[in-house]
């Protein structure tokens, strides 16, 4: 990238009242990870209702969850378990960013 686009992202930043590229980094950041968080709560609430239990209960219960076909089942557990991985770590990155910590 020339100095030329830099420039013009630097003053764009700060006529968005943004001290530097830092500070509206974190600031996109800190929105992405909330819309990340409620995109995938809702996705785990969903089939929570769906199943009428959490996760580790589904698993326990898979083979006696009839209701559903296998293909269906196992598409929801690959969802559920993405989903769940990534709600936590988007949390915990989020708490970290606040809080300034690094890991």
């Amino acid at each position: 990238m020339g100095n030329k686009k830099l420039n013009i992202i630097n003053e764009s930043i700060k006529n968005l009242g943004f001290s530097n590229i830092y500070e509206f980094a974190e600031v996109q950041l800190i929105k992405i990870l909330e819309k990340n968080i409620e995109t995938t709560k809702e996705v785990i609430i969903k089939l929570e209702k769906k199943y009428k239990m959490k996760l580790e209960n589904f698993n326990k219960n898979f083979y006696e969850t009839d209701n559903f076909s296998l293909i269906e089942k196992e598409d929801d557990e690959m969802d559920w378990k993405i989903n769940s991985e990534f709600y936590i770590t988007y949390k915990k990155n989020l708490n970290n960013l606040k809080n300034g910590e690094d890991n």
